[in-house]
C-alpha cells in the first residue's frame, strides 16, 4: 500500500497511530494473531462489534486466531478514510479476502501507543 504520492514514507516519520495501523495490516495479512495482540493491543483491551465483545489478551488471541483460521485477508485494496487524534484512529477500508470483498469500519482508542478499545464493523 502506498501513499497517494506513490512514495511510501519512512516508517519512523509516521505518527504513532499510522504506525499502529500499518502494523495491524501487516499482522492481519500474515495471519499472525500472536504478533497482532502482543504488538498492538493492551493486555486488558476490548474489541467490540454489534454481534460480540471480547476482552483481554488471551481471549483476543483466541478470537483473532479463530477468525484468521477461517478468513484469509489477501490485500487491503483501499483505505477510503483515515483519521487520528493523539489517542485514537478511525478508518474505513476495503479488503479482499478468500470469501470476497469486505468493507471494514474501525475505531481504535489508544493508550500508550497500543489499542485499549476497538470498535469494529463490516459490510
Amino acid at each position: 500500500m502506498t501513499e497517494s504520492s506513490g512514495v511510501m514514507p519512512n516508517e519512523k516519520d509516521l505518527s504513532i497511530g499510522r504506525r499502529l495501523f500499518n502494523n495491524q495490516i501487516k499482522c492481519l495479512l500474515a495471519g499472525d494473531p500472536d504478533r497482532l495482540i502482543t504488538e498492538n493491543y493492551q493486555p486488558d483491551a476490548t474489541v467490540q462489534s454489534f454481534e460480540w465483545t471480547v476482552s483481554g489478551a488471551d481471549a483476543l488471541r483466541a478470537h483473532f486466531g479463530h477468525y484468521l483460521s477461517t478468513v484469509s485477508i489477501l490485500e487491503v485494496a483501499a483505505v477510503e478514510a483515515f483519521a487520528e487524534t493523539a489517542n485514537s484512529i478511525a478508518f474505513e477500508a476495503t479488503i479482499r479476502t478468500n470469501s470476497g470483498i469486505v468493507r471494514v469500519y474501525d475505531v481504535m482508542m489508544l493508550r500508550e501507543g497500543r489499542i485499549s478499545f476497538h470498535f469494529t464493523g463490516t459490510r
